[in-house]
């Protein structure tokens, strides 16, 4: 009932429905936490995430959760936007992906593991924003090309996505013809997801729902695509954020110097 509500309240105050679908299941993901709407619920739930997630996702989060705030007439002090971040964001390899991640998906889950395997390797080989994949319209995929498109009509800006052979099968597999929206999936199934992960595989990396975006761009990078086609490919408006994927780790630089660096005895 609330969330019925809210998808109304959205309609009325939002100007596409990529935007009503964000907000709604950003508050889907609240309230899979919480049961109650207030302040110290607010605050766990937005303090958990501040480093976990990219500027523009905590943003987002951020403005869902406020018109919700207005549509109940509830008090809530929110913080300011999150500022870009210049630290390194933490990542998968390819390796670590196929080889330690996905095998395990079967013990994990005992319903839709192979759908959840797609998914991943969805979002990991074409770096596409969650919701991006959400609203993924069926008509936007030509797999003749290789390519989608993502539409964005708030900016009036679309992009070409590439997508390489060995996702076409399970891309046409899960296919929702003759649908508007290609997959059926959603913002808050994904961080279901991820949070179950998490839970029971206990793996050596902390994973969240923008965490495959971060491993394309290293994947990209490390398979010698220039960091200008990054920005691209990212969907980058400003170079300076894509830059940040091109930041070397510590351990990275010092296992160089030892590889090249050998003084004369």
């Amino acid at each position: 009932m609330k969330l019925t509500k809210f998808q109304n309240h959205l309609k009325l105050n939002t100007n596409t429905l990529n935007t009503q679908l964000n907000y709604l299941n950003r508050v889907k993901c609240f309230f899979d936490e919480f049961e109650e709407f207030n302040q110290d619920n607010i605050n766990a739930y937005l303090s958990k995430r501040l480093d976990g997630i990219s500027k523009s996702t905590f943003n987002q989060t951020l403005i869902a959760l406020r018109h919700y705030a207005i549509m109940e007439g509830i008090e809530i002090t929110f913080p300011k936007y999150k500022k870009l971040s210049t630290t390194e964001k933490d990542y998968l390899t390819e390796d670590e992906l196929i080889k330690e991640l996905i095998p395990y998906y079967h013990l994990v889950f005992q319903q839709k593991s192979d759908f959840y395997i797609f998914i991943t390797k969805f979002l990991f080989f074409t770096g596409v924003r969650p919701n991006e994949m959400c609203t993924l319209r069926t008509e936007d995929i030509h797999f003749d090309k290789n390519y989608f498109i993502i539409r964005d009509p708030k900016n009036h800006r679309d992009k070409k996505v590439p997508f390489p052979n060995s996702l076409i099968p399970s891309m046409k597999k899960y296919l929702q013809t003759g649908e508007l929206f290609a997959y059926n999936t959603s913002y808050a199934s994904m961080y279901r997801m991820f949070n179950t992960l998490n839970k029971q595989l206990k793996y050596k990396k902390t994973l969240n729902i923008y965490m495959l975006r971060h491993s394309y761009a290293h994947y990209l990078l490390d398979n010698g695509v220039p960091i200008e086609k990054l920005q691209i490919l990212m969907g980058h408006s400003d170079l300076k954020t894509t830059m940040i994927y091109a930041k070397p780790l510590e351990s990275e630089a010092i296992k160089s110097y030892f590889e090249n660096i050998k003084p004369k005895r």
